[in-house]
């Protein structure tokens, strides 16, 4: 499947695995995709706009969704 392969994300993400296999130093940044990197960055943006939901509103959304009363 590899060598079947010319989707450069693809074959970047492979090379740093081997590369982390070798104890060499890899960014686990280089080992996402651009989709993954795009989602990080929107969401560091939204926390630098105060756009940020506390961890109880978390918590106490998810008990609503798992107790329903």
């Amino acid at each position: 499947m590899v060598v079947e392969t010319d989707d450069p994300v693809i074959l970047e993400q492979i090379a740093a695995m081997f590369a982390s296999l070798r104890d060499e130093e890899v960014d686990w940044w280089d080992m996402i995709s651009e989709e993954e990197k795009g989602e990080i960055e929107t969401g560091t943006a939204q926390a630098l706009e105060g756009k940020v939901v506390s961890w109880e509103a978390v918590q106490q959304k998810a008990g609503q969704k798992i107790r329903p009363q």
